[in-house]
């Protein structure tokens, strides 16, 4: 049986998400540069330097965002699941 998991020890190709994409994504989700620079834990510039292509977006907030997007996920229903993760 082929197990197409990826392997941990391995390097992991990811696409790196445009600052056109990461905008689309917020505003899709409800959420405003301030708003998702603070659910990100980032300073406003940050945010704002994602969307402009100044800096790359990291993987880790990509694949949230795609994450959120697909389950329809709100940023307060992240931030609950975050709180369980971490009572237990």
């Amino acid at each position: 049986m082929r197990d197409d998991r990826p392997d941990d020890n391995e390097p992991h190709e990811r696409t790196v998400m445009s600052g056109d994409q990461y905008k689309s994504a917020v505003e899709r989700l409800g959420m405003t540069q301030v708003g998702s620079a603070r659910f990100f834990g980032v300073a406003d510039t940050t945010s704002r330097r994602w969307i402009s292509g100044k800096m790359i977006v990291p993987p880790a907030v990509s694949m949230l965002l795609a994450v959120m997007l697909e389950y329809q996920l709100t940023p307060h229903q992240v931030i609950a699941l975050e709180d369980r993760v971490a009572s237990l």
